[in-house]
Formats: C-alpha cells, structure tokens, sequence
C-alpha cells in the first residue's frame, strides 16, 4: 500500500470518528433534556380563555387565571393543576392575551362572581381543574425538549368529569438559564364537563359552548 492511501484511509477514519462523536454529543446533550423532569413556574406562569357570546346581547369575555402546581418532562408524562378560584374575567392582560380591546369593562367584578358562581364553575365545589399529560409527540423532528412545535395528549378533569385533550404546544428557550417556555392552546365544550354555558334574560344574553383555552408556562428544571 503506497503512502497516499494510507493517508486517504487515515481521512477517512478521522472522519468518520469525528461523526460518530458528534452523534454521541447530541445524543448525550438530548437524553438529559428528554428525562429532565421541569416545575411550573406558577408565579409567572398564566392560564387564558376566551369565552365568546352566544347571542346579539352577550359579549365576549378574556380570562385570566393561575396554576397551583405542574410538572412536566418533555419525553411525555406530567400534570397542570389549575386553580380556578383565581379566574378572573376581563382584566386588561386577559383581554389582549385573547385578542380583545384591553379595556377593562365596568361588569368585570360581576362576570368575575357569575363565572365562580355555582351555576358555571362552581369552584366552592370543584376549586382545582386537573390536565394529566400521557404523551408529548416533537413535531419538527427535533429531539424531545428542544425548541419546536409537539402534540401533547392527556386528559382534562374539570367540573368533576375527565375527558380525552389534546394540546398544541410550542418549547422554547426561556430568557433565565435552564429554563423552558411553553405555549399551547386547546378547545373544549363546557357541556362535555357538566356546565352549562352562562345565560340571563331569558337566554337572550348567553354565552357560546366552545371555550378556547391558552397556557402560556416558564418551565425550570426541577430540584
């Protein structure tokens, strides 16, 4: 074997090895990522719905609420527990969040104490709703806890009843170190889970069954 071929083989080689340690890196930078089990950042993490009128009398209304505790990994398990007793209708943040005029109407406070009330979310009864994710899909090809787009599958607990959802979420790198955030918005029917949609004068001023719902979560790595 002449000189040249060696040295082409020697290329070769170091080549092929540099590839293979780059693959390892990767795969040993995404495996942590995968399993790395991330606490809700309840204090600045933030629940939205939007709930739309149902008639030429109703309005349409931006919520805001809070989180009591969460955990997810982002290989597919973990659990949003929301605490509805800190809904509040309308607040200026809510309103924009939902794609409203943030102007904060003069009937928040009531439509704040119709929605707790006991004939909508009754939360003297039913204070916690609950997401329990069994799966979470990457669906950009990235690697699970990397920046992209995923399909969360889980189940919602709200009103005392469970049903199948399924979220459409997006990760991304969070401005403080090590952190993640996660957006993700879902649709349910308020009839699925028990509650009939809000109504007065007779039904002339009422609300739609469909309820859009947004989390927007800064996600830490847990302790």
């Amino acid at each position: 074997m002449n000189c040249d071929s060696c040295f082409r083989g020697f290329k070769l080689c170091a080549s092929t090895a540099a590839t293979v340690l780059l693959l390892a890196q990767l795969v040993a930078y995404a495996q942590p990522l995968a399993s790395t089990h991330y606490q809700v950042d309840i204090s600045n993490s933030r629940v939205y719905a939007r709930v739309d009128a149902a008639s030429r009398l109703g309005h349409t209304h931006g919520v805001e609420g809070r989180l009591a505790s969460g955990t997810i990994t982002p290989s597919g398990v973990g659990e949003l527990v929301f605490d509805l007793t800190t809904f509040q209708a309308d607040t200026a943040q809510a309103r924009q969040y939902v794609g409203l005029d943030a102007t904060v109407p003069s009937d928040a406070r009531k439509v704040t104490s119709n929605m707790l009330g006991a004939d909508v979310l009754a939360v003297s009864r039913y204070p916690r709703a609950v997401y329990s994710v069994t799966s979470m899909r990457p669906l950009d090809g990235q690697a699970a806890g990397q920046s992209g787009r995923y399909q969360v599958d889980g189940r919602f607990t709200l009103h005392g009843v469970s049903q199948p959802v399924q979220i459409m979420a997006t990760i991304e790198s969070a401005d403080q170190s090590g952190a993640l955030r996660m957006r993700g918005t879902f649709t349910i029917r308020q009839t699925a889970f028990g509650i009939q949609p809000y109504s007065a004068l007779a039904g002339l001023a009422r609300v739609a069954d469909s309820l859009p719902i947004w989390g927007d979560l800064i996600l830490y790595p847990a302790r």
